[in-house]
């Protein structure tokens, strides 16, 4: 009994935990639940249970919901620490369903957006 209640103290962590970096990752990018549900092949309900932390997804849901935001499944699971790293996964998940050349088109615009903003300092 005290083996099963610890168990199930890790999944719950565990739950909270990707819930709150699901969600976080989710609204950074801008989508809503409906969005990343349709994305990954669940119903809404799912990512909101998922996000609640009511319930862990499968391996295979979990490295859906991680190539969605274009990040690596560690970085799903993984505590939060707010980097450049997180800054650079977000434009990657914003810009990864373009064509190529529209990739090419919005990296240039940014480059051009940031030397224009260094020139202002």
């Amino acid at each position: 009994m005290v083996e099963r209640m610890n168990k199930n103290n890790l999944t719950s962590a565990l739950g909270q935990r990707l819930g709150r970096n699901v969600s976080r990752i989710r609204k950074l990018t801008a989508w809503t639940q409906e969005e990343l549900a349709l994305r990954i092949g669940v119903e809404p309900e799912t990512v909101s249970r998922v996000e609640r932390g009511a319930t862990v997804p499968s391996l295979s849901t979990l490295e859906k919901i991680a190539e969605a935001f274009g990040a690596k499944l560690s970085d799903v699971l993984e505590e939060p620490h707010p980097s450049v790293d997180s800054e650079a996964r977000l434009i990657q998940a914003w810009i990864s369903p373009l064509s190529e050349n529209d990739k090419v088109f919005v990296l240039n615009i940014m480059k051009k957006l940031c030397r224009h903003c260094l020139k202002k300092q």
